[in-house]
């Protein structure tokens, strides 16, 4: 009841979502539209096809390095860090998944610039939300984990419906730009709740407790134990 309660708890499961929403719409159906529209089959090109997720891998590791560097400095505190980045990693995303439903279709170098910019820069969340987990609760960061990205799995297979249904008919420039405004609009709709919500301190109901023996009196009887936290200890 402790986590459901939490804002930041929240706040993590809600970036979550919208996280995965836009990233399995990404991952789904973006080389549909680049045949489609483009004619580039993604699919038979290796290298178009691993570009997108090598940026997003070096995304994330450069991501991770800059968002430590600006906390171990105390440029930014651990709070602002993770809204910042969660917040560039979900709102820059959108703004080119829009761009791209308006690109013209003798562009195709352009769109795919688009398309490796959108899928890697989506990284940065992962300085975000992801690690987020750890500095609310550490004791407990694996339940809160498994909960946030259960709940998340629900987008990653409900998204792919729904974008289906939206382009089933005729594949038109028009139903993609729906499918990529309504992206980018949960995509910003996670951005904004996770800014408001979010914390990157640890939270009174995951401070954890260990029983200590502080009896140091030879006389005494019985052993005397008494509880204090892990933060105390350290």
């Amino acid at each position: 009841m402790a986590i459901i309660k939490s804002m930041p708890s929240n706040a993590i499961i809600v970036s979550n979502i919208t996280s995965d929403w836009g990233g399995y719409t990404l991952l789904s159906y973006i080389p549909t539209y680049m045949n489609d529209v483009f004619k580039l089959n993604l699919t038979s090109n290796g290298i178009l096809s691993a570009l997108p997720y090598i940026a997003f891998w070096a995304m994330i590791n450069v991501a991770g390095w800059v968002a430590d560097f600006v906390r171990v400095r105390q440029l930014m505190s651990t709070t602002l860090t993770r809204k910042v980045f969660d917040a560039f990693g979900k709102i820059v995303p959108a703004v080119l998944m829009i761009a791209l439903g308006y690109v013209e279709c003798s562009a195709t170098a352009l769109a795919v610039v688009l398309l490796v910019l959108s899928v890697g820069l989506s990284g940065f969340q992962y300085s975000g939300f992801i690690v987020n987990h750890v500095d609310i609760a550490p004791a407990y960061a694996g339940i809160l984990f498994g909960i946030s990205n259960a709940l998340s799995a629900i987008g990653g297979f409900v998204s792919p419906i729904i974008v289906g249904e939206i382009t089933k008919e005729a594949q038109t420039r028009t139903e993609w730009q729906i499918v990529f405004y309504m992206s980018a609009g949960i995509y910003i709709f996670g951005a904004i709740f996770y800014v408001i919500f979010a914390s990157g301190d640890l939270q009174p109901w995951a401070v954890e407790t260990v029983p200590i023996d502080i009896n140091n009196e030879e006389n005494s009887g019985s052993d005397r134990l008494e509880s204090m936290t892990l933060r105390d200890l350290s």
